[in-house]
């Protein structure tokens, strides 16, 4: 009974943080958005892991066990950071052509790819709790993200709704593989510091975006003047600390708790929480479909982790 009980804690631990880290995540968006009118998608995606990188820093020295530089010698991590830079390459090129609120839904319906992955390759069981749970959750994204307008899904350009979208299937690869990572680890009685690993991440994922950012760089020197403006500096710092160090801290520590398909539904809140910051910062009141839409995701997550 004990055990039980420990195990319950750890999974309701697990899910909080994740919930947390949705919520840095879902106010990602708009903040993109707006920064994507003063920087190019490339060099924004690459400084904003620059500030991120050195946030880390700081977080590493108080919260970090030191052992950094070990998860950046490990192949994973490359292919992890591979994974994540890919991801939001697509995902900051394709907001250039779409709404945030398209960008969202597209991107988060990465949810079907996790839980048919986790099923392969985890070994993760796929009760029809789950399924309801992600039709759900999805339902429930659609109606907030259209407003009830199915018709609005073709609206916008549709070469931009295709890069976001996969930026969305790649994620559901990293969604997947790091968890694989966390359960290799803790099979090996192995504990994993949820700061070491989101400090080599964020590193490893900002040495491969420096790639493409310095080549676009080259070919367009006049775009890294644009990084020296005020609103630049603060989509920038804000995404660093916020949507990244922070997010992805949080993330790793509740991933270790939970499965990877309910951590896809749980991300769902994101488009949740775009809509409530909204309303709070911009007055934009949610409407019936809005409320409803949050409504279903909510009772998704509530099947997910029964």
């Amino acid at each position: 009974m004990k055990f039980s009980r420990l195990v319950a804690s750890d999974v309701r631990k697990g899910q909080l943080l994740m919930i947390l880290a949705t919520l840095a995540w879902g106010s990602s968006f708009p903040t993109v958005k707006w920064g994507l009118g003063f920087i190019p998608p490339l060099i924004f995606v690459f400084f904003r892991f620059v500030a991120a990188g050195l946030m880390v820093i700081v977080f590493i020295r108080f919260l970090g066990s030191g052992k950094t530089l070990h998860f950046l010698s490990d192949r994973r991590l490359f292919v992890l950071g591979l994974f994540n830079a890919l991801g939001y390459l697509l995902q900051f090129v394709g907001m250039e052509y779409t709404t945030a609120g398209k960008a969202s839904l597209l991107i988060n319906m990465n949810v079907i790819v996790v839980a048919l992955l986790s099923f392969f390759f985890l070994g993760e069981s796929m009760s029809w709790q789950k399924i309801l749970a992600i039709i759900m959750s999805v339902f429930g994204v659609i109606l907030i993200t259209t407003n009830g307008n199915l018709q609005t899904l073709w609206s916008g350009t549709f070469v931009g709704d295709i890069i976001v979208l996969l930026g969305g299937g790649v994620w559901a690869f990293y969604i997947v593989y790091s968890k694989k990572i966390l359960n290799s680890a803790e099979e090996k009685g192995v504990e994993i510091n949820s700061m070491d690993i989101t400090s080599a991440v964020i590193i490893m994922t900002m040495f491969i975006l420096a790639v493409p950012a310095t080549i676009y760089g080259f070919y367009e020197p006049s775009s890294l003047s644009a990084v020296i403006t005020a609103p630049a500096i603060i989509a920038i710092c804000y995404t660093g600390l916020v949507c990244t160090t922070i997010a992805f801290t949080l993330y790793f520590a509740g991933l270790k708790h939970i499965s990877a398909s309910v951590s896809a539904i749980i991300m769902l809140l994101e488009v949740v929480f775009a809509v409530i910051l909204a309303f709070i910062f911009l007055n934009e009141i949610p409407g019936f479909y809005t409320i409803i839409g949050g409504l279903l995701i909510g009772a998704g997550i509530y099947l997910a982790s029964k």
